[in-house]
């Protein structure tokens, strides 16, 4: 057996907290009863997807010097080295105390068996997206809700999830033209799907362009390991009023995505842009339902003044694993005082004065990152804020060279450390 094959098994058994399938069982009976209630999944990501990733961090291999990383990286090539297929420490990011800390700011339980039947369920709904779907077999009870098999290869529909998977489609060309002659039952469907799609370098292969869909409109689009350069600014028109999720996952060479275009999405609230290689972030005009905003993993140097000031719905914003060097002033004004900022794995040396707004985040992660100091003027309105509103957040300042003298505030007030962690800078006072 492969070893790949054991750990996932290995964490679909942890996955379960250890249960007998008659425990399971007896338990999963009882949910139907509406004897226990079903846990909603928390602000962050729900545990299985913590699981997954978990899993995956700890097969790369670990970067112990990380500010050295980013002297080494701001002189290299921006090619490969900051790629997530190379050599970032990814088993360091504490995907455990994430998990704890934001049930815990969010109020839901951290007990592992309660989501159990679910976790696993929708694990295996993950491993059949990653697969080309099977065609099922008429029903009278499910409508024809896709086009003609024939007409639509490569491409493949599932009557019954309205799921439309392009994962096998040869060239972009095909893709348009296909969702442009082709007639379609119904206007809506859950989700499009296109994965590890690696077409060739040829024109107008490597670039989303306008209308891209015809007249289909979808809730979720999720386009991954493909060799997309650029996204223009109407590729995803049609759907500006179904459009719940974009997800944009490992896509090394994506370069430009068209935020500005957001503000049209009338029910966008996820948006995933990980592992691709953004440089900066513009302003983010009001995109009224917008709640988690997914950058990690890219190459962001910069980041546009009150770039997110018109969210008001934002509550998870993570531009971990990227290039910052400085939070400007103004960086990360938030209109919601209960937003989850992840910073951490960057090389941020500075913080300037008002890079926060009076509304504080209710979690901010700046571990693994090059700050000798922490300036009392900007984090104790942060630890003020999540004191007198009962907060259970904290900031994480893990994996700084700390000088002790500039954190000599912070040790000194023993309800500001219960807020804070902190490895140990051996500091004596």
């Amino acid at each position: 057996m492969e070893t790949k094959t054991l750990l996932y098994i290995l964490v679909t058994i942890s996955a379960c907290g250890g249960m007998k399938i008659s425990e399971i069982a007896t338990q999963e009976k009882a949910r139907h009863s509406k004897i226990l209630p079903r846990l909603q999944p928390p602000i962050w990501k729900n545990y299985e997807q913590n699981k997954v990733e978990f899993f995956q961090r700890h097969l790369r291999t670990e970067l112990k010097d990380w500010c050295s990383q980013c002297v080494l990286s701001s002189k290299a090539s921006r090619a490969n080295n900051w790629s997530r297929r190379n050599s970032y420490n990814w088993a360091s990011r504490k995907v455990f105390d994430k998990v704890t800390h934001i049930r815990q700011v969010t109020g839901k339980s951290d007990n592992l068996s309660e989501t159990t039947p679910e976790s696993l369920r929708k694990l295996l709904e993950q491993l059949n997206q990653k697969l080309p779907l099977q065609p099922q077999h008429p029903s009278l009870d499910v409508p024809n809700n896709c086009p003609p098999d024939e007409e639509f290869l490569p491409c493949q529909c599932d009557p019954g999830s309205k799921i439309i998977n392009c994962s096998a489609v040869t060239s972009l060309n095909q893709l348009q033209e296909l969702f442009h002659t082709v007639h379609f039952p119904i206007q809506t469907y859950d989700k499009f799907l296109m994965i590890q799609y690696e077409f060739s370098s040829a024109p107008n292969q490597t670039l989303l362009t306008d209308n891209l869909f015809g007249g289909v409109s979808f809730i979720k689009i999720v386009i991954e390991n493909t060799l997309v350069e650029s996204i223009t600014a109407k590729a995803f028109a049609g759907s500006e009023e179904t459009l719940e999720e974009i997800s944009l996952q490992y896509n090394p060479h994506l370069q430009y995505f068209p935020f500005e275009q957001m503000v049209h999405f009338t029910k966008l609230q996820t948006l995933k842009i990980e592992g691709s290689s953004l440089s900066s972030i513009p302003v983010l005009s009001r995109v009224p339902h917008l709640r988690e905003v997914h950058l990690n993993d890219n190459k962001i140097t910069k980041i546009s003044p009150m770039a997110f000031a018109d969210l008001l719905e934002l509550e998870v914003l993570d531009i971990g694993f990227n290039r910052l060097q400085t939070i400007n002033a103004n960086t990360l004004q938030l209109a919601s005082p209960s937003v989850l900022v992840f910073l951490d794995h960057n090389c941020i040396n500075s913080i300037e004065e008002e890079a926060f707004s009076s509304e504080q985040p209710a979690l901010l992660d700046i571990s693994n990152n090059c700050l000798s100091s922490l300036e009392e003027t900007i984090f104790s309105p942060i630890l003020d804020t999540m004191i007198n509103n009962n907060y259970s957040g904290y900031v994480n300042a893990e994996e700084n060279p700390l000088h002790c003298n500039d954190i000599l505030w912070l040790m000194q007030n023993p309800t500001y450390l219960l807020y804070f962690l902190l490895s140990d800078p051996g500091c004596s006072f």
